[in-house]
């Protein structure tokens, strides 16, 4: 039998109200019902709700970087990659659960800087990783293909993140499907 970790609980459950409802929406007294302990007790794990948003989006980071990770040893070419990860963003839409960083983002200026940061670095992050797939995809690597491939790195993270946003809005997952679609179509070969 798997013992519970309350901080652990806490994280999952101020992640399933944030991708739902977003930051300034999750108040310890909601944590403490969902979790069943006091609210004074949260204050142990996270002295402050800039604690606990920092560290959620840190947890969501290194849990995108075991996913994207995982993509690259199951694929090998840009387009399966590529498709891989669009449905993560899939499931997300699928599970009702919108992207907790794209929920976070709609909220930056509000965010207290820990978080603000975290949820900033979690999109470098992704950026990143997306334009070293497109750059693995070229056979020299001059300055002008890393350009390229910054680019193609930033349009994809924005038209999925947008394409997710559009799809939850009207309550269609094709939306997304069709976004993935079209990347998909601007590579070549």
């Amino acid at each position: 039998m798997l013992m519970s970790n309350t901080r652990d609980d806490l994280l999952d459950a101020a992640e399933a109200l944030m991708r739902r409802n977003g930051y300034s929406s999750v108040s310890y007294a909601d944590l403490a019902v969902r979790v069943g302990i006091r609210k004074a007790s949260i204050h142990h794990h996270f002295p402050g709700k800039a604690d606990l948003g920092a560290a959620l989006v840190e947890r969501y980071i290194a849990q995108f970087d075991e996913k994207t990770a995982a993509i690259e040893v199951q694929f090998s070419d840009l387009r399966r990659r590529l498709r891989a990860y669009g449905e993560i963003y899939l499931r997300s839409l699928q599970e009702r659960q919108f992207c907790l960083c794209g929920m976070l983002a709609t909220e930056t200026e509000l965010l207290p800087d820990p978080v603000r940061q975290n949820v900033e670095r979690f999109f470098v992050r992704q950026t990143e990783w997306l334009a070293q797939i497109y750059l693995a995809q070229r056979a020299a690597k001059s300055a002008s293909d890393r350009q390229a491939a910054q680019r193609a790195a930033e349009t994809t993270l924005s038209a999925l993140q947008g394409a997710l946003l559009v799809a939850w809005a009207r309550r269609d997952p094709r939306i997304l499907g069709r976004a993935l679609d079209a990347i998909e179509a601007t590579i070549d070969g």
